[in-house]
């Protein structure tokens, strides 16, 4: 790890720290809007320098270009906070000009985002910048020249700047000089540091960047003015108090001063008990907005098909699921389907499952003439891409069909069971060696190989996939339905249709865990060779 990097990693804690106590601050004053918006500039800031640390730390330029992005990014979101942190605590009536200001910079956040040739950053337009600082340390910097959306950035970030010292001249000039001046001289470190950055970028001379020094310095000049106010506040506060004591003590007998607590206490249980209605309404509106999105996106009814017969059981635990499905159709013929279960459970895995739906459709679709080991590896690659700062990961089983030849891949999900109508054997698909499975997708580094296997499937030969919903059902006694249970409903069913045989199994798991419920999501699909 390179030395300088740590000086930065000391200041996102700082800046998180004090970020989160300006959040918590706020949540229970709301009034002072400065405060939100003192906290969001510290949470952008920490997200600049975490993205300064790994760039100090990048060992490429591609790596180093990644960060260079993401730092762009917070620049954006850092100017629009500290704005609009400006206009509260200056009290700056024109309001336009501040949301014009929140457009544009989200806009450019937005194209420095999605823009990714040289109009932003480009590996064709790079440099490896080294510079040693005396006998003491040296840096390398990995990263390319701002295209021209970034130096747009840049222009905005320092005209910003500038009306932002306009505003807190006026402020100064208009009797709060004690509270303006730290402000003000941060604001011209913060230009010394930019006029820096820019002559070590244009290589004048060799130095380290210190904008992000420039940046912690900006918090803590925005810190004290708000301590500053706080403190004022607090001894006026305190006077009025000591005045009302007096007052109360000479006037007021102790049963009415009691009254007054009680009423106060009693005012304040009225304010937090709505706060606490108003939180649940609003965490049930989005509950049901992503249970509704999610239910769009995943097909309610199985398809009707003239080669197969299918039955399908989606049963959320709560609300929104982590297990998704598909079927891939053409021309009327099924041509795949899809069964994924997404790590850990609510909201976060749900969109995971939006997204990672949107991936293995289009990859499905792209590389159909590939094996499915292959495509996987693919799906793999972008959804790992996708989730680089989530850790949840997903398990599933990707079937291809080729009029009587199934192609089926695993990772790392409960195994395919197949009934032969010819014997009326149920096995579990496997290769000889028993080693398909693979690892689950989407795990950070992990680059994994998919192996593919091919069986053959006759008329009324049944396949069942489920998540580990079905699996995993315990009953009174702690046990769980397991794969015997699995394999032997499968078997015993007198079904003909695949709907009769999956709610026979779905019988046999009802009468199974009885009354202690399901304690995952639960996706079951049953398939009937026409």
């Amino acid at each position: 790890m390179n030395i300088v990097s740590l000086p930065v990693a000391c200041m996102t804690a700082v800046s998180f720290y004090v970020g989160l106590y300006y959040s918590l601050f706020y949540l229970r004053r709301q009034t002072g809007r400065e405060d939100l918006f003192f906290a969001l500039t510290c949470f952008s800031t920490a997200l600049y320098d975490i993205f300064c640390f790994m760039l100090y730390n990048a060992g490429s330029v591609e790596e180093g270009i990644v960060w260079q992005r993401l730092q762009f990014a917070s620049i954006a979101l850092m100017s629009i906070s500290i704005i609009w942190f400006i206009r509260y605590y200056a009290k700056y009536e024109k309001k336009p000009l501040f949301i014009f200001s929140t457009v544009w910079f989200g806009v450019l956040f937005i194209l420095g985002l999605v823009v990714r040739n040289d109009l932003t950053l480009s590996a064709e337009n790079s440099i490896k910048r080294y510079v040693k600082l005396g006998s003491l340390t040296s840096v390398t910097y990995y990263e390319a020249n701002p295209g021209l959306i970034y130096v747009v950035e840049y222009a905005s970030l320092l005209l910003g700047f500038v009306f932002i010292i306009y505003v807190i001249v006026r402020h100064y000039a208009g009797g709060f000089r004690r509270h303006a001046t730290p402000l003000l001289v941060a604001m011209g470190l913060f230009f010394a540091a930019a006029v820096n950055d820019i002559l070590v970028g244009m290589a004048l001379y060799p130095f380290v960047y210190l904008i992000e020094y420039a940046f912690m310095l900006i918090v803590l000049s925005m810190a004290y003015v708000l301590q500053g106010e706080f403190l004022d506040l607090y001894h006026e506060v305190s006077e009025l108090n000591r005045d009302l004591e007096n007052k109360v003590k000479a006037r007021t007998e102790e049963l009415e001063s009691a009254m007054e607590e009680l009423e106060s206490v009693n005012d304040q249980l009225i304010h937090t008990n709505k706060n606490m209605e108003e939180a649940q309404r609003i965490a049930k509106i989005d509950m049901d907005m992503a249970v509704n999105v999610q239910t769009s996106m995943l097909p309610q009814t199985p398809p009707l098909l003239p080669d197969w017969d299918i039955a399908l059981a989606f049963l959320p635990m709560s609300g929104i699921s982590g297990d998704f499905y598909d079927f891939y159709i053409k021309n009327n013929v099924l041509h795949g389907l899809s069964l994924f279960d997404v790590s850990g459970h609510g909201i976060a895995s749900g969109l995971i499952t939006l997204l990672s739906k949107s991936i293995l459709v289009r990859n499905f679709s792209a590389f159909e003439d590939e094996k499915l080991g292959a495509l996987l590896e693919k799906v793999n690659a972008e959804i790992e891409d996708e989730l680089e700062n989530v850790d949840n990961y997903l398990c599933g089983i990707v079937l291809r069909f080729s009029g009587g030849t199934v192609e089926y891949v695993n990772a790392g999900h409960p195994d395919l069971f197949v009934r032969q109508e010819s014997s009326g054997k149920v096995v579990r698909v496997r290769p000889n060696d028993g080693a398909l499975r693979g690892m689950p997708v989407g795990i950070k580094g992990s680059k994994p190989v998919y192996d593919s296997i091919r069986f053959n499937v006759n008329r009324g030969d049944i396949l069942l996939l489920f998540t580990d919903g079905l699996l995993e059902g315990l009953n009174a006694d702690g046990q769980e339905f397991g794969m015997d249970g699995i394999k032997n409903s499968l078997k015993n069913t007198a079904g003909n249709t695949a709907r009769e045989i999956l709610d026979d199994i779905m019988r046999d798991f009802n009468r199974h865990i009885r009354n202690s419920g399901a304690g995952d999501d639960i996706a079951v699909m049953v398939l009937r060779k026409k």
